[in-house]
């Protein structure tokens, strides 16, 4: 062994030998450089002062004489070597006494160490702040336990608990997707968003589930914490919602069990596919039976229920007293003297009705104030200047409009036509007065029945409340009050009271809410069918109490966009003010069929209609002899305007390219062949602020309704001291990739 490690050393000491003609090489410095590296880092001694070469050259060679001999006579271990005699005399008695290095150099030699060690920190430091900016996982907290995902308020959120939620919401189609624009908050995708289906399979989307089931929690814990789920509101709400949502589900059991397209006997089908031959056009019984089948399980689910609740009632010991609804009637004079006691509630204010010429220019008011003033009638003027080429009728109460017009129009006598008048947006229009309406109060007869529900439920308020605990049915031996029925009525909006104040109102009302009772006792305990329904009722009452925790904190405080507000807005978004073009169309529509026989008899019936049109024949006429579109009976008239952003292209193309009036050729387009007669068109145009200030005033509390629910969810989180660890979470997505690719 230790003749080996003698060898490797005599062959160190020749390849030494062999650069000692080297040492002013770049080769050779390097070596000194980095052995100074090593020793500033701590890895290995040195007793050699770094020089200059020029400087130190005969010392250098004279070191590495020594250490070379000193070297041979360590390892031979017989006296010393000299294998350079001719630097004898630079050696006085051995190596104690080599050429020491001068002063100077010794302070250059320190100095050139500390600027290497600041060099050194320098790039450690560098390093390391790299490896902490793009390396997350250096500076991650490290979780309390190796199955704890999240924390907040002192509470741990574990991997099952995650997991848990993730399954409940995997199950559900959407939710537990990621969507580009809204996370996995699917509430807020629109159909005309790119709303693509991705798993949850990066960290972001379980940080976002991990998040999703902090913030439940919390909500429910503030909940908790604040009362809000003692109070009696709340509870009966929620009680209300639960019942609901858990009928709901029962009934939709039921249709799904019952009502299917294969429950339909293949007797129907046959025989509503021969009482009903013309709906079909052709198709044989084999193609048109998918279609029967729906169409029959559709009838079917219609007189399903009703007899399914009949059955219910026959079988619930049901007991009703109807009776107990009715109360007295007010009388003509008890109406009389609350409209003679409340009349100032039926004031109706001065107001004045007007016509309006809204100018495309203003440079063409003196033109059309001209013409109205030489007799030309208000219309031929609208058509002629108007931006839409009308005048619009506007009724207004006195006060209602801007200050400067309205102290013009108030002066106007009916049939006077104003000067062209300019109002605070710089908009120009001509204004014909109509008609004056004095102030004055709404007669009786129009304000009667109002009256009439009004003190109706003053009745009721006394009467229910007296007789509060008689029974209004019983089911299955639970007894129902009328003191029960009237605080369910009482929670209804002011509108829907009203509707129910009368007793044959009343009494379907009851027998609602005897059908619901039913199904509630049908169902059971729908919370705790299983892992989904549970999940379900749980998130009804998340939503619930975020609801009231937005009330409270954001809705309370969001106040009404200020007139600036909405300027600003509509100013620098008209693209997305923008009213889209328009067509109002008449239609012929030919079905193809599913074969080629029956495509090229639909193209022959469309070439005889287009012959017909061609000849002269109204559009009105040939659409109801060849049509098989479900406007045929109105000759092709398609209610409504048709928006040119909305239709396809090879349907837009045509209908917004011809004049009003004309008709288009024969369009081959998926599975059938149209016609169109363009009737009427409208080109897209900007509206006036005031037609859209509504719109702009919704949108931007909508906008800031959001912020403000996303600053109180942060807060929230905030305040809980939230913390995600992204190592478990990792974990969690090896071991899925791993179970992928075991079962791959």
């Amino acid at each position: 062994m230790e003749n080996n490690e003698t060898e490797k050393k005599i062959d160190t000491i020749s390849e030494t030998e062999a650069d000692s003609e080297n040492l002013s090489s770049p080769e050779a410095d390097s070596g000194s450089v980095i052995a100074d590296i090593l020793h500033v880092l701590g890895f290995q001694p040195t007793s050699r002062n770094t020089v200059t070469r020029e400087q130190t050259s005969q010392v250098e060679d004279t070191n590495q004489i020594e250490r070379e001999n000193q070297s041979c006579n360590s390892v031979i271990g017989g006296e010393p070597i000299n294998r350079y005699p001719d630097t004898e005399a630079v050696f006085s008695a051995g190596p104690a006494e080599l050429v020491p290095v001068p002063d100077e150099l010794n302070k250059r030699n320190m100095w050139s160490h500390y600027m290497l060690f600041l060099l050194i920190c320098a790039v450690l430091l560098a390093g390391g702040l790299s490896i902490y900016r793009n390396f997350d996982w250096v500076r991650e907290p490290n979780p309390p336990a190796e199955d704890v995902v999240a924390t907040y308020n002192g509470k741990n959120i574990t991997t099952k608990e995650l997991m848990d939620f993730i399954a409940v919401e995997g199950s559900k189609e959407r939710e537990h997707l990621l969507c580009p624009n809204h996370g996995y908050d699917h509430s807020k995708c629109m159909p005309e968003e790119a709303c693509e289906a991705h798993p949850i399979d990066s960290l972001e989307g379980y940080q976002a589930m991990v998040t999703r089931l902090a913030v439940e929690q919390m909500i429910l814990d503030w909940a908790d914490t604040q009362g809000i789920t003692q109070r009696d509101d709340v509870r009966h709400e929620m009680e209300d919602l639960l019942n609901d949502a858990a009928v709901e589900q029962y009934i939709s059991q039921l249709h799904e069990t019952n009502i299917t397209t294969e429950s339909i006997s293949s007797w129907d089908v046959q025989q509503y596919y021969s009482e009903n031959q013309e709906q079909f056009q052709g198709q044989t019984l084999a193609e048109a039976e998918a279609e029967i089948r729906q169409i029959l399980a559709a009838e079917k689910d219609k007189s399903f229920f009703s007899d399914y609740i009949e059955e219910l009632k026959k079988t619930a010991g049901l007991q009703v007293n109807f009776e107990v609804l009715k109360t007295a009637a007010p009388s003509k004079a008890e109406i009389n003297a609350y409209y003679t006691k409340n009349l100032e509630r039926y004031r109706t204010p001065e107001t004045i009705t007007y016509s309006e010429i809204r100018l495309r220019n203003a440079s063409e008011s003196t033109d059309a104030a001209r013409k109205l003033r030489s007799g030309e009638s208000f219309e031929s003027v609208a058509a002629m200047y108007g931006k839409d080429g009308t005048a619009q009728t506007v009724t207004m109460e006195k006060g209602g409009g801007e200050s400067a017009i309205e102290d013009v129009l108030w002066k106007m006598q009916p049939n006077e036509v104003s000067d062209p008048l300019t109002d605070s947006n710089g908009s120009v229009s001509i204004i014909k007065l109509l008609s004056k309406e004095p102030a004055g109060y709404q007669p009786l007869s129009e304000v009667e029945t109002s009256i009439e529900s009004i003190l109706l439920r003053q009745i009721m308020d006394e009467e229910y409340t007296i007789r509060k605990s008689e029974m209004l049915f019983s089911v299955h031996s639970r007894r129902y009050t009328l003191g029960e029925f009237y605080t369910e009525y009482r929670e209804l909006s002011e509108v829907y009271q009203e509707a129910l104040s009368t007793y044959e109102a009343k009494k379907q009302f009851v027998e609602q809410m005897i059908v619901m009772e039913l199904l509630l006792e049908e169902s059971g305990d729908k919370s705790a069918t299983n892992d989904s329904d549970a999940h379900d009722m749980e998130e009804l009452r998340v939503q619930y109490l975020w609801q009231i925790l937005h009330q409270e904190e954001v809705d309370d405080d969001l106040d009404e966009p200020t007139e600036e507000e909405i300027r600003d807005f509509y100013e620098k978004n008209p693209a997305k003010l923008m009213t889209p073009a328009s067509a109002e169309i008449s239609l012929i529509w030919i079905d193809q069929g599913a074969n080629t026989e029956k495509k090229e008899q639909a193209k022959a019936k469309a070439e005889e209609a287009m012959s017909l049109l061609n000849s002269g024949t109204s559009f009105a006429e040939v659409a109801k002899m060849y049509s098989e579109d479900s406007s045929a009976e109105d000759g092709g008239v398609i209610s409504g305007p048709l928006y040119e952003s909305h239709l396809a292209a090879e349907l837009a193309g045509p209908i917004f390219s011809l004049k009003v009036g004309q008709v288009s050729k024969i369009i081959d387009y998926r599975s059938g062949y149209y016609i169109i007669q363009v009737r009427s068109r409208t080109e897209a145009r900007l509206p006036e602020l005031e037609e859209v200030s509504h719109t702009i005033s919704d949108y931007l509390k909508e906008m800031e309704h959001e912020t403000r629910t996303q600053q109180m969810e942060q807060q929230l989180l905030k305040e809980a001291g939230f913390t995600i660890y992204d190592k478990t979470l990792r974990g969690i997505m090896k071991a899925q990739q791993n179970n992928m690719g075991k079962g791959a």
